[in-house]
């Protein structure tokens, strides 16, 4: 975002995955409210599919929608917010939606919590919450959501606070605030281990531990940066590296991270820092893989692009915009990074996950849809032969029940889960809407299997895409090199299959706007009747590879909803094990989800019990790869395991997983894994169950 005195801009680029080019969005720039000075770096903030920019001349806060497909950005209801005076300088969200925390930069101006609902931005009570003599320039969540901090333009200290993720309320954390050692700390990041980076006016990097939310530093503070006036800090998403803004260095620092809790150490990477060739380094974002890094540049009003070596952490420059391309005036005081609708999050998944689809989890159509109204895409890989799911609709506990193994998946299914509420046209309610899943696909009964049930009274039109060659474009290995298709249906249904999605339908997919791009690719177009589907990835002549499977819902306006997405697949380890990705709409209230991750109850029915994933593990991660819940097994949570009971969706074996969770609008990521590396068939399940 442009920072003007004038007026601030925010500038919309789409990031090729394949090559980490920018490519400008019709559209853009759209102007926001009346910007400030001040050589800060921390004013925009995306969550899962909202953008917050600070407008720190009008004392306000710009928030929009963003389409997750052509990233066009839209003002929400309550925008702008108002903040009051202040000297506004950082600004963030927690990873469900709400609260949003804006920071004050003026002497013990403290910070502001709002709730965030899809229509309101409501100020918490007790806000602004006290950080006593700081100043806030510098803030963050930790990674669980449980604790925020903030602080860094004068001072020694940061404050801390835990959070209440649903009231919004921020409490004092014991012994806060918490001295760094030197002054003006800044360039907060944390990573999923509760260690806290920042580093000070001295341009070393502290590190500290946190228990409870208090931060204890660690043995070998501090570290050199070898850098000056750095600026922003974040951490890769593989979780080795501390990348830094450097400012007046016109530089970008990649500091190696070692060892655990209080013994953790970092170094600067070999060739650090990387020289930007723009002008003040000032903020840093990086794509869902880690795979490329943008940087700011705050006073040339350009963005370079890095690609990152993963291995090693060494930045190779890949280009820098012409100066002026974000305004001729003004100061680039913000720059954020959304991953587009597909379900690969950046933290926990080595490889970045392809193509706009977001990647659902194992593939085998799932006996009962609940409600909600999901509209998934998901993106499944080609398997062989087509064993197909037996859906048992008709009761809400979904244990699913895919008939593997065998070539013709007809699935059975009178679709009506109890609890499945049948959705009417108007009005639109917030609803899964695209599902996708990558998984690795083999042959036999280790095919991809994707299952849907379309509840309701009216017919649905869907697209269903196999994806398999374009997934190089993302640094995925060993793709499936030519997919087909196949798509089973109730009793009657005369079953479709595709190898190459241009040889039928060919206008008619691309139509949608969201053909394949590349001619090997699968896709099916179809107006389908309530019941139970079921999609086949496979490879064509028994070939295997990674391959993605994907559902989208073309018209959610219609009288029916897709309620039930599933997926069937072998598990592996690393890379290969099931991802599987759904987009929730921006159309009202947050919505209720239960994922499962199936694996002992498919056996003995549909594969010997070695065959099966023992021991299924779960997590649920929003589109930024921060995780919201893990689960090993279903009962490990008492909450947890009362919601899913009374859902009627609680798994047949205690070792299973399952999360049960109420989301805002936006996208999210399951991820489907075997306890201690543990290998096999599995199952995982998207069940929409209607708003709260």
């Amino acid at each position: 975002m442009n920072d003007n005195t004038s007026g601030d801009n925010v500038y919309g680029f789409q990031v090729n995955e394949g090559t980490g080019a920018l490519t400008a969005l019709a559209g853009f720039p759209v102007a926001a409210g009346a910007g400030g000075t001040g050589l800060v770096s921390e004013r925009m903030v995306i969550d899962s599919s909202r953008l917050y920019v600070i407008n720190d001349g009008s004392d306000s806060v710009s928030a929009y929608s963003i389409n997750p497909v052509t990233g066009a950005i839209s003002p929400l209801p309550f925008s702008p917010i108002s903040l009051g005076a202040g000297t506004w300088n950082t600004i963030a969200v927690h990873a469900s939606g709400s609260p949003l925390i804006v920071s004050d930069g003026a002497t013990g101006g403290g910070v502001l919590s709002f709730n965030i609902t899809p229509a309101t931005a409501t100020l918490v009570a007790g806000s602004p919450f006290p950080v006593g003599a700081l100043t806030a320039f510098s803030s963050v969540f930790s990674r669980d959501g449980n604790f925020f901090y903030a602080g860094g333009n004068s001072g020694t200290a940061v404050a801390g606070f835990s959070v209440n993720p649903t009231t919004g309320v921020l409490t004092t954390l014991a012994g806060s605030p918490f001295a760094t050692g030197a002054s003006n700390p800044l360039a907060y990041a944390m990573d999923s281990a509760g260690r806290f980076f920042t580093t000070t006016s001295t341009n070393e990097v502290r590190i500290f531990t946190s228990s409870s939310g208090v931060l204890s530093p660690v043995t070998g503070n501090p570290f050199p940066t070898g850098m000056t006036a750095r600026r922003f800090g974040i951490i890769h998403p593989g979780l080795n590296f501390y990348i830094l803004a450097g400012n007046t260095g016109n530089n970008v620092g990649v500091f190696q991270i070692s060892g655990s809790g209080a013994g953790t150490t970092v170094a600067p990477v070999t060739g650090s820092p990387f020289v930007t060739g723009g002008t003040t380094a000032n903020a840093l974002a990086i794509s869902r893989g880690g795979n490329f890094l943008y940087v700011a540049n705050r006073l040339s009003r350009n963005i370079t692009t890095f690609s990152v070596n993963a291995g090693t952490g060494a930045l190779t420059s890949l280009g820098v915009q012409p100066s002026n391309t974000l305004g001729t005036t003004g100061a680039i005081n913000g720059i954020a990074y959304l991953a587009g609708p597909v379900g690969v999050c950046p933290s926990p998944t080595p490889t970045a996950t392809p193509s706009p689809t977001v990647t659902p989890a194992t593939p085998t159509p799932s006996p009962t849809v609940t409600p909600a109204t999901p509209t998934p895409t998901p993106t499944v890989t080609p398997a062989t032969p087509t064993p197909t799911p037996t859906v048992t609709p008709a009761t809400p506990t979904p244990s699913p029940t895919v008939t593997p193994g065998t070539p013709t998946p007809s699935p059975s299914a009178t679709a009506s889960a109890s609890p499945t509420a049948s959705p009417s046209a108007t009005p639109l309610v917030t609803q899964a809407i695209n599902l996708s899943t990558r998984m690795r696909v083999q042959v036999g009964e280790k095919v991809g299997i994707g299952g849907f049930i379309i509840t309701g009274s009216a017919p649905k039109q869907v697209l269903l895409r196999a994806i398999g060659p374009s997934l190089t474009n993302f640094g995925v290995p060993d793709v499936l090199l030519d997919p087909v298709l196949e798509l089973h249906g109730p009793t009657g249904f005369v079953t479709i299959i595709n190898d190459n999605w241009r040889d039928t339908q060919e206008d008619e997919i691309q139509a949608t706007g969201i053909p394949p791009t590349n001619n090997l690719e699968s896709a099916i177009l179809a107006t389908l009747n309530p019941g139970a589907y079921t999609g086949i990835i496979k490879g064509r002549n028994n070939t295997s590879g990674v391959g993605l499977i994907e559902v989208y819902d073309l018209n959610q306006g219609a009288a029916s909803k897709l309620a039930n997405l599933s997926t069937r697949a072998f598990v592996s380890t690393g890379a290969d094990i099931v991802i599987a990705g759904f987009l929730l709409s921006e159309n009202g209230a947050s919505d209720r989800i239960v994922l499962r991750g199936i694996g002992p109850s498919l056996a003995p029915g549909f594969f010997p019990a070695n065959a099966v994933l023992a021991d299924p593990t779960l997590e649920l991660r929003d589109a930024n790869g921060a995780l919201l819940i893990a689960n090993n097994d279903w009962q490990d949570n008492a909450v947890q395991a009362a919601e899913l009971t009374a859902a009627g969706l609680a798994p047949s074996n205690a070792l299973e997983a399952g999360i049960a969770a109420t989301l805002p609008p936006g996208l999210y990521t399951a991820l489907l894994a075997g306890l201690n590396n543990g290998t096999g068939v599995g199952l995982v399940e998207v069940y929409d169950r209607g708003a709260p």
